[in-house]
């Protein structure tokens, strides 16, 4: 390889990881503050009342708001955090903040976007933490959900009473569609468990599984251990792994793991930083370490997983 062309190369990849998109909910009604309906980029259907969503989608992005992706009609797949998934009719796509994400979608396309900010769902009483309950918002489930046609129908009838609030917009309007937007998340939670045969044991004390996850999010930068989380919930690890593993099969320190991991992959692709910086940042105090741990999780060296995708993206 030439001198220039290794230069070009390195002046692409370094544009492509430190442009990837963070993207905003944009502001354009005082009346509805925090939530949005967009019809699919591809949906040929023109209606003023829900345009397109107004950013560029069409190139891996990421968001600080939530996203439900409700496909009517489509053929294509959604990449989540470099996981392929295919989409079908009467389906729903789950987009949490900070997951990167790209809709290749080919033929016919119909459908729409919900997005969202957990502020918009969480303004009111009894409502902290809701959205960390979803199974479908968590970063280490299956982000979508292929529906039985009546359970389809049963939520579209709910957002068709979002769409009519969303048009006609009231001083009220956003107290409403909180409340729809909120039974509309209640319903898909009780499918999600019904598609997916969800069927957990019965956790003595459930709420140590939601928390655990929301400490996780806060904290896997710098906890490693399951000690330091039991010892954050006031618990021991051995009854932390053991709800834990009774709520999604499980145990603790596999889920920080997969966490870490989960960031490690973003911040190899869509950052600067050398091994070295990113094994500091995860908490590793030796890279070497870090390097063995991800290879064993993702049978790549951080490098080999850096360039494959980095292929991957440039095509």
């Amino acid at each position: 390889m030439s001198i220039f062309i290794k230069k070009e190369a390195d002046s692409a990849k370094k544009t492509m990881t430190n442009k990837i998109p963070l993207y905003n909910i944009p502001k354009e009604n005082v009346t509805l503050t925090g939530f949005k309906l967009y019809t699919l980029k591809k949906d040929k259907r023109h209606n003023p009342l829900f345009p397109n969503i107004p950013l560029n989608t069409n190139i891996p992005h990421r968001h600080n708001f939530y996203e439900i992706c409700i496909f009517f009609e489509g053929n294509g797949y959604h990449e989540i955090d470099f996981k392929k998934f295919e989409v079908q009719n009467n389906s729903l796509h789950f987009i949490s903040p900070g997951q990167v994400h790209l809709v290749s979608m080919k033929g016919r396309c119909q459908g729409y976007i919900m997005a969202f900010t957990r502020e918009f769902v969480e303004m009111g009483p009894h409502k902290k933490d809701s959205l960390v309950k979803l199974p479908y918002f968590s970063e280490l489930s299956r982000p979508f959900l292929n529906l039985q046609t009546e359970h389809f129908k049963h939520l579209t009838k709910i957002l068709k009473q979002i769409k009519k609030e969303y048009i006609h917009l009231q001083p009220e309007s956003g107290e409403v569609i909180r409340h729809y937007l909120n039974i509309f998340l209640l319903k898909s939670k009780m499918f999600y468990r019904k598609e997916n045969q969800d069927k957990p044991g019965k956790p003595e004390r459930p709420h140590i599984y939601h928390n655990f996850k929301a400490l996780l999010e806060l904290n896997f930068h710098s906890n490693q251990k399951v000690q330091d989380y039991a010892n954050l919930l006031g618990i021991s690890p051995t009854r932390l792994n053991r709800e834990v593993k009774k709520s999604c099969g499980l145990n603790a320190s596999e889920l920080i793991l997969d966490r870490i991991t989960l960031e490690a992959k973003r911040l190899l692709v869509f950052s600067d930083l050398t091994n070295k910086e990113i094994a500091y940042q995860l908490g590793y105090k030796e890279p070497s370490y870090f390097s063995r741990i991800f290879k064993k999780k993702t049978n790549y060296a951080p490098s080999d997983f850096r360039a494959v995708m980095y292929e991957k993206y440039q095509h």
